[in-house]
C-alpha cells in the first residue's frame, strides 16, 4: 500500500515538472489595438535574380495590449505578420550586438551554411495570408538570427522558418509557410533595433496616450 502511494506522488511531481517547463506560446489579434511605427526597409531574396536581393518597405506597428511588435511585409504575394514580444526582441538585440563585434573582428565563418541561426533562436508568432477574403493562417515559426554572405557582403539576417497551420474544420485549408531570409545592413538592423528598445516602445506609447 505504501508502494502505491509513493509511486502515486512521484507520477504527480514528474508531471507538475513536466507542465511547468512547457512554455506557453504567446499570440496577437489583428483585431487588437495597434500603434503604426512607420516603416523600415530590407532586402530579401530576389525571384528574378539569381543570387540577387531587392529591397522592399516593412510596416511596423505595436500592439500595445500583447507587448507585440509587428513587422508586416508582403512576399510572393503573401502578406506576413510577424510578431516580436519582449523576449525575443531582446535576443534580436543581442544578436545585433554579436553580429556587430564579428564584423568588427572579421570573425566570419568562411561557409554561410548554417550561420542564420548562428546567434539567436526564437519561437515567433506569425499570421499569413494571400489575400483579404482567403484563410488567414497562423503558426509558430522558429525565427534565427546570424548572419549571410550576399554579393560577398555579410549581411545580419532574420531567418524565418516554416510554421504550420492545420484548421480544425477543414483539412483543405491547412496551410505551411515558405522559409524566408530577410536581409538587413548594420544602419538597416539599427534603425529596428531602436524600434526593438524596450524604453523607446514604453515612450512612444506614452506620448500616443496622451497626444493632445
Amino acid at each position: 500500500m505504501k508502494f502505491i502511494i509513493l509511486l502515486s506522488i512521484l507520477i504527480f511531481l514528474s508531471t507538475c515538472s513536466s507542465t511547468q517547463t512547457v512554455k506557453e506560446r504567446f499570440t496577437v489579434d489583428l483585431r487588437s489595438h495597434q500603434i503604426p511605427m512607420g516603416t523600415i526597409d530590407a532586402q530579401f531574396d530576389s525571384a528574378f535574380s539569381f543570387g540577387g536581393l531587392r529591397k522592399n518597405d516593412i510596416i511596423v506597428s505595436y500592439f500595445p495590449v500583447e507587448d507585440a511588435v509587428c513587422l508586416q511585409y508582403k512576399n510572393d504575394f503573401i502578406t506576413y505578420y510577424v510578431f516580436w514580444n519582449k523576449v525575443n526582441r531582446i535576443a534580436f538585440l543581442r544578436a545585433l550586438e554579436n553580429y556587430k563585434e564579428d564584423y568588427n573582428q572579421r570573425n566570419f565563418g568562411k561557409s554561410s551554411r548554417k550561420s542564420k541561426d548562428n546567434y539567436e533562436k526564437v519561437n515567433g508568432y506569425l499570421i499569413w495570408q494571400s489575400f483579404s477574403f482567403t484563410v488567414q493562417a497562423n503558426g509558430h515559426p522558429d525565427i534565427g538570427m546570424g548572419y549571410y554572405f550576399k554579393n560577398k557582403a555579410p549581411y545580419f539576417t532574420i531567418f524565418q522558418h516554416k510554421a504550420y497551420f492545420h484548421d480544425l474544420q477543414s483539412k483543405q485549408k491547412n496551410r505551411q509557410s515558405t522559409e524566408i531570409t530577410i536581409y538587413f545592413t548594420r544602419a538597416q538592423a539599427d534603425n529596428l533595433a531602436a524600434i526593438f528598445n524596450t524604453l523607446y516602445l514604453q515612450e512612444y506609447n506614452a506620448n500616443i496616450i496622451f497626444a493632445p
